[in-house]
């Protein structure tokens, strides 16, 4: 054997033997850097580590064993996360086992295939097609959204939302799936969430042996992150790398890498953070992009102390009328987002929130909870009212509750204007002290501290229940009776 063979021999071990050498991927991704990026390679410790989590993580599917755990990382922007994850990755699987099919996907088309051309550029390179002659891309399947490679394996790219049918993978990586600049408007992350447990969930070779990653700089507390590590089927590995050590850090024995409180400090040390928040940059941004906590300094539009709390009821209180809102949130005949169902009055010019209840119910279920807690709160009471959002199957709630009940019953029309803007209308009522909670326990009931949390992290909340019922209870609770039929945003539902 040549000398220039042997050179090409051990240098393909040394980047492939990932039993002797817990580096190689690692190794791998400094010596095809360039067949990639002009850029010049900054190494920071990150890499390294992150490139050793990965190929750890890689080995049960090399060996074709049951799996342990998925992946979740997240990073700020600018760590070359993308380059590890979605570049250099399954570039060095094909190395080490060429049949490994992979799945990526993105927040959009072109993101996502800008990576998988990247990747492609390595795997079309001279140096890898030395190294590893085994691994070439086929003539007749090389498109930019998928291609196969000689032996089998191959990579197919989407975007969050985009079909996915037809496709199975041993690997599945999801890279930045959710937009950044829909943060405020949180149902688009749920539909988000709801493509990857529905058609990303299945695309798998096997169940037990099919791996999936998600990287992402945080966006949301509901974002793809959010969701994953909400479900506690899944076994997941969290790795968590903020900008700063300000943030919390996973694992936490990272932190003896942080040095002057930076995880990297060429990048982003902590006074380049510092700088973004006296230039005036969102502190949102920062929190969730920089320090992947979406609601560490930021919080919603009101706060806990703006609610006061009555532990004593007046009186005179339950001769007010009594008004129930409901926000069906659910589409006819399936389950969806909860439903919200707020108790409140008008006493004294100021609105009382008596009760708050908030369920997943079926269509079926709805109306009963609704006639429990009219019941309950305002059975023998003149002049209460239930006022129903007509969105979804609101005016089907409407329809049976008139048919079986000699109550008022009203249809609450749904404002055109985005729901940000609706709450931000409704924040001086609240700050201004206007808005009482009755205190829970007086009426043996236990709402409070999830309506509160809800409140005043909106927007960047998951369910948003409580803030829609809130703004139809200010809507409804300071009107009088007489005139509910002609107040702007109701009409009288007549069957």
């Amino acid at each position: 054997m040549k000398d220039s063979e042997l050179i090409i021999a051990a240098n393909r071990k040394r980047l492939t033997d990932y039993k002797r050498f817990p580096d190689a991927f690692f190794q791998f991704f400094c010596y095809f850097w360039k067949e990639f990026s002009t850029e010049d390679l900054t190494l920071n410790w990150h890499i390294e580590y992150l490139c050793g989590e990965l190929q750890e993580w890689c080995i049960s599917i090399f060996e074709n064993k049951e799996k342990d755990h998925d992946m979740v990382i997240n990073m700020p922007p600018g760590e070359t996360k993308s380059a590890i994850c979605s570049v250099m990755l399954p570039a060095w699987v094909w190395a080490v086992n060429p049949k490994i099919i992979f799945i990526t996907a993105s927040c959009n088309i072109d993101l996502a295939l800008a990576l998988t051309a990247k990747s492609k550029d390595v795997i079309s390179s001279e140096n890898y097609k030395k190294l590893f002659p085994n691994v070439q891309i086929r003539s007749d399947a090389d498109s930019k959204a998928y291609y196969k490679n000689t032996k089998g394996g191959s990579r197919y790219t989407t975007a969050v939302q985009a079909g996915v049918v037809g496709f199975h993978a041993h690997i599945k990586i999801i890279d930045d799936g959710n937009d950044p600049l829909k943060y405020l408007n949180p149902s688009l992350y749920d539909k988000d969430n709801a493509w990857v447990d529905g058609a990303f969930k299945s695309r798998n070779v096997s169940d037990k042996i099919t791996k999936f990653l998600n990287l992402q700089q945080r966006v949301g507390v509901n974002d793809i992150t959010g969701f994953l590590l909400s479900k506690p089927s899944m076994k997941i590995k969290h790795i968590c790398l903020p900008a700063t050590v300000e943030y919390a850090i996973k694992p936490a024995h990272l932190i003896t890498k942080y040095k002057k409180g930076a995880m990297n400090n060429f990048r982003k040390p902590v006074a380049a953070i510092q700088k973004m928040l006296d230039d005036g940059t969102d502190p949102y941004f920062i929190d969730s992009q920089f320090g992947q906590d979406p609601l560490l300094r930021t919080g919603g539009l009101v706060k806990e102390e703006d609610f006061e709390i009555i532990y004593e009821i007046p009186e005179d209180f339950w001769l007010s009328p009594i008004h129930i809102v409901v926000d069906t949130s659910f589409k006819a005949k399936t389950n969806s987002d909860p439903v919200g169902i707020m108790v409140v009055a008008s006493y004294r010019n100021d609105i009382y929130i008596i009760d708050y209840i908030v369920k997943r119910l079926k269509y079926s279920e709805t109306k009963e909870e609704i006639i429990t807690a009219y019941n309950k709160y305002a059975g023998s009471i003149e002049n209460s009212a239930i006022h129903v959002e007509l969105a979804a199957t609101g005016d089907s709630v409407v329809e049976e509750l008139k048919s079986s009940l000699p109550i008022n019953i009203n249809g609450y029309e749904k404002p055109n204007d985005s729901k940000p803007a609706r709450f931000a209308a409704k924040t001086i009522m609240i700050k201004s002290g206007r808005v009482k909670l009755i205190y829970d326990k007086l009426l043996g009931v236990n709402w409070i501290k999830a309506y509160l949390k809800q409140m005043t992290t909106f927007p960047f909340v998951k369910n948003d229940e409580a803030i829609d019922c809130t703004i139809m209870a200010l809507d409804v609770a300071i009107i009088e009776y007489e005139d509910f039929s002609s107040a702007r945003g109701f009409r009288e539902i007549n069957f």
